[in-house]
């Protein structure tokens, strides 16, 4: 009896914590899926799209998929860190490039475009706008 009512009550506990963290999920697609647009502060082609289509949990990891670049882009997997209430997406764009953007505002993200420049690695700042 006493070892039915604690597989009961690790069963509750189990589901209330899964409920909490799908829950979390959903809020945070609500957040993120959605079309952004913004600049890249480099002398080419600073304007660049960020579409993403979904986020999805990978064990414990949060990963988001899309695509980024000019108009159409090309696809992207991204890495989805929450921190508290900062949430930091991480990506490789083409060609040796990567992105760190941080949400600042239900609307904007900001962070680094990293691009190689012959040896060394250089660092443009990123802006985007919610646009869809």
């Amino acid at each position: 009896m006493e070892k039915h009512i604690w597989l009961q009550f690790c069963a509750y506990i189990i589901l209330a914590l899964t409920t909490g963290v799908f829950a979390d999920d959903e809020a945070l697609s609500k957040k993120l899926v959605r079309k952004w647009e913004g600049i890249v502060a480099v002398k080419t082609a600073e304007h660049r799209t960020l579409v993403i289509t979904s986020i999805n949990r990978d064990g414990s990891d949060l990963v988001a998929k899309g695509t980024f670049g000019r108009e159409k882009g090309l696809p992207v997997k991204i890495k989805t860190i929450e921190s508290g209430s900062d949430i930091t997406l991480m990506f490789d764009a083409a060609n040796g490039n990567d992105v760190n953007l941080k949400l600042v505002s239900d609307q904007e993200m900001e962070g680094t475009f990293t691009y190689p420049y012959g040896r060394k690695q250089n660092n443009a700042m990123a802006r985007f706008k919610k646009v869809e």
